[in-house]
């Protein structure tokens, strides 16, 4: 016997097919969600270094220093914030300014 219409003219065997597509994507999709979501110290840490591997120092910095407030001995995240904050430095036009962030940087590769 051949699936009855549904007033709107969807079959009933589609919609049921539809239905179960969708839940399979959603369960599917919710780890991927979650992990966009990750706000965790080494989330967080992977994106600034990332961030650092294509150049994007300007971008990075925030990151670095939200990073080396809550973790000051890790050292991957210290040579990060020397390199952007050495970066940084280089697009000040006072030079008093850019000396001061030259220092800053060389401190905390130190």
């Amino acid at each position: 016997m051949p699936a009855k219409p549904w007033p709107c003219g969807i079959l009933r065997q589609n919609w049921w097919s539809c239905l179960a597509l969708v839940v399979v994507a959603v369960v599917v999709a919710a780890p991927a969600i979650q992990a966009q979501n990750d706000d965790s110290y080494e989330s967080r840490r992977k994106r600034a270094v990332e961030l650092s591997k294509l150049g994007l120092y300007m971008e990075a910095l925030p990151l670095f220093e939200k990073l080396h407030e809550e973790k000051p001995s890790d050292a991957g995240v210290l040579e990060g914030l020397s390199f952007a904050t050495l970066a940084h430095s280089a697009t000040l036009t006072d030079p008093a300014a850019r000396k001061e962030e030259n220092r800053q940087g060389e401190k905390i590769c130190v």
